[in-house]
């Protein structure tokens, strides 16, 4: 079967403020601390007790910890559920049934 879709593709450049580029670099920081987190927490947990943690368990966790810290910006609690909801996916994928 043929597929005749067409994808259509837009980029955008960004030249961002000093400020802007720093804010975003925090954020990506952050975005990375907290996805080697919640991954280190996944293999630990299995490794111990052989135990799944779910991405259900690990953004009730964060908004805990979003509680307590409220400097941690709303983007990126909100890229990381996003994270974890996928690596739930892909490791669903991998594990033997």
């Amino acid at each position: 079967m043929q597929n005749d879709t067409t994808i259509r593709v837009y980029r955008f450049r960004l030249y961002p403020t000093k400020p802007q580029e720093a804010a975003m670099f925090e954020t990506l920081r952050l975005t990375r601390t907290l996805y080697n987190a919640g991954l280190e927490q996944r293999i630990a947990a299995y490794r111990k007790q052989g135990k799944t943690v779910t991405a259900y368990d690990q953004q009730k966790e964060l908004s805990a910890l979003k509680a307590e810290c409220p400097s941690t910006p709303g983007s990126t609690a909100t890229s990381c559920k996003m994270h974890w909801t996928g690596s739930t996916r892909r490791t669903r994928a991998f594990s033997p049934a």
